[in-house]
């Protein structure tokens, strides 16, 4: 089997070489990637329901006017008000949200197939292999640390959109540094889509805030270093850029501690828990411990689907192994990388981490996976063990897909128990303005069973509207 590849060889002096042309073996690999998220997380997706902050959300979103929704916006966490329209939006494309809770979860296996395609196009723009950056970008689709992204229907627009943005404006900063033409009246479209990626990526969620600065960063420190004859004009497009992260900060910083991302007068004690506890989570005791439960609940089924997905992954992977010169991955997007990694984690290192504040970092973890593993295929000439490798690393997948699976039936088995617990107490609800569960679990492994706001909104979301609470 053989796949079109294009490559180019890096300018002189240039830290980053001219970008190769797309062929029909990357198209190839992102379409399998997005075939295989769809697969491994929205297999199942009619049993997975709506959980905690779902309720509100699906109770007042789909009936706001525009009035409504503005007001909803408005008073919004301080710099996520986009949240609330992406949230919105898909509500609106997938229709009532409590009848078409499947729908729902297929939008967001939908998507986490476009962020992983995404970012395997982003991987090759840099240079990397095609075989590297397929294997790292299968790895980071599938890694359980940051499960919730999968299964929590709120994660759409606040972890997954939001990281599509990011990988977007990546792209749009390579294109105008390796284009050293800027914002040219010529690509004006790219002009307005670096802009519009960048505010819907800076006021959806906290977590982009590090990364962009670093891109602007970035972006206009080059401009000055290679001597753009249009530089200073490039930098002072920039304050726009600027003035948008310097009044993001200034809302943040309004905001009372506990809220959201903030400073506290404990925040270097945070800093540091946090960077510990970061470190042990990827690659320590606790990892095993998150992971390990999940393949407790893992079916013949899910092992199935986690070998197909593994194995289509593998196939295309072995098919774009290098068999021409191929430019080395360069040392710069390795340190680019990094600085990802870190930056995405800053606002939540100051805050508190739950699984879904991985998805973003592990952008920058994978990349610098996959510009590795480029090197190690580039050193290796016996082709035998770059198969092994590249069987090695779909065995990696099919393990990371096959927990998926397992948290899966976690989340299925909490909203069964969520529904058979709404089926038997609706009898004793009619009249009734007061829901109390006595030792009802919290939670059932890393899904959330019954919450406050459940009591307020799950009755009117399982009955219907002709079921409704007296007032008071």
């Amino acid at each position: 089997m053989k796949l079109q590849l294009a490559h180019a060889a890096p300018r002189a002096g240039q830290p980053l070489a001219a970008p190769p042309k797309l062929a029909s073996g990357d198209w190839l690999a992102a379409a399998t990637l997005a075939a295989s998220n769809l697969l491994i997380f929205g297999w199942g997706a009619g049993r997975l329901g709506f959980y905690y902050d779902d309720g509100g959300w699906m109770s007042s979103l789909p009936s706001a006017g525009l009035r409504g929704l503005w007001t909803i916006t408005r008073n919004y966490v301080p710099g996520r008000n986009l949240h609330v329209l992406l949230q919105y939006a898909i509500y609106k494309l997938a229709g009532d949200p409590a009848a078409h809770l499947a729908q729902l979860h297929l939008i967001q296996s939908a998507v986490d197939g476009l962020a992983a395609a995404a970012f395997f196009l982003l991987l090759r723009r840099l240079l990397v292999p095609a075989t590297a950056a397929l294997l790292a970008a299968g790895l980071f689709s599938f890694w359980p640390i940051h499960g919730e992204t999968h299964f929590w229907l709120p994660a759409t627009p606040q972890n997954q959109l939001t990281t599509l943005f990011v990988i977007a404006f990546c792209w749009t900063t390579l294109e105008m540094i390796r284009s050293q033409r800027g914002f040219s009246a010529r690509r004006w479209w790219l002009a307005l889509l670096d802009a519009g990626v960048f505010l819907f990526a800076l006021f959806t969620y906290d977590q982009v805030l590090f990364v962009l600065a670093l891109l602007i960063a970035g972006r206009v420190a080059t401009a000055i270093l290679r001597r753009w004859s249009d530089r200073w004009r490039f930098a002072s497009i920039h304050l726009f850029y600027l003035a948008a992260i310097a009044l993001y900060a200034w809302v943040k910083l309004r905001i009372v501690p506990g809220k959201a991302p903030s400073l506290t007068p404990d925040a270097w004690r945070l800093l540091h828990e946090n960077i510990l506890g970061t470190l042990a989570s990827t690659f320590g005791k606790p990892w095993l411990l998150h992971v390990a439960p999940f393949f407790q609940t893992v079916t013949s089924t899910d092992w199935v689907l986690a070998a197909v997905a593994a194995l289509a992954l593998a196939a295309v992977a072995i098919a774009l192994l290098p068999r021409v010169h191929a430019p080395r991955p360069s040392v710069f997007v390795l340190l680019l990388a990094l600085l990802f990694y870190i930056a995405a984690y800053l606002p939540i290192w100051l805050w508190y981490i739950s699984p879904r504040h991985h998805y973003l970092p592990s952008l920058g973890l994978f990349a610098t996976g996959g510009v590795g593993l480029g090197w190690l295929l580039k050193c290796i000439r016996f082709r035998v063990i770059q198969l092994f490798l590249v069987l090695l690393f779909g065995a990696g997948t099919c393990f990371f897909a096959a927990a998926d699976r397992g948290e899966s039936r976690t989340w299925e088995t909490s909203f069964t128990a969520k529904k058979q617990l709404f089926a038997e107490i609706r009898p004793d609800l009619e009249g009734k303005n007061v829901l109390a569960l006595d030792e009802f679990p919290l939670s059932l492994g890393s899904a959330y069973l019954i919450l406050p706001h459940d009591a307020l909104f799950g009755p009117g979301l399982f009955y219907g509207r002709s079921f409704s609470l007296p007032p008071g």
